[in-house]
């Protein structure tokens, strides 16, 4: 009918084709009308379906890592763990650290350089 409406019918090639595919088309329509009549949704609810954050896990996983460095500490050379305790807990410059424990600033950066290439090495042994 749309057709005879628009005035085009004569310009139609092959009519019983272009009427099948009509006729097919309408028939596509009308099944997906059909099947998201019967689709149902549901509101969310914020506060209950919302995904819960893994902080759970990171407590496991950061009591893993803090017994990690507690050996790794733990069995550094005591001169070692003294010079990066000083830096990292206390805040302490190279400096104050040399003239507290009696070696150079080089030696301190030595010190310094082993417990980091310890502490790096434990967290990625713990990773795998």
């Amino acid at each position: 009918m749309k057709l005879f409406a628009a005035g085009v019918a004569e310009q139609i090639e092959n009519p019983p084709a272009y009427l099948t595919r009509c006729a097919r088309n309408l028939l596509i329509s009308r099944a997906r009308r059909r099947a998201s009549a019967h689709i149902v949704t549901c509101a969310i609810d914020e506060g209950r379906d919302a995904p819960a954050p893994p902080e759970q896990t990171w407590g496991i996983e950061e009591g893993d890592i803090r017994r990690v460095y507690r050996r790794t500490l733990l069995a550094m050379p005591r001169k070692t763990r003294r010079i990066f305790l000083m830096h990292r807990l206390k805040c302490m410059t190279y400096a104050e650290i040399s003239e507290q424990v009696g070696i150079g600033c080089s030696g301190v950066e030595y010190h310094m350089t082993r417990a980091l290439a310890r502490c790096r090495r434990a967290a990625s042994v713990h990773r795998l």
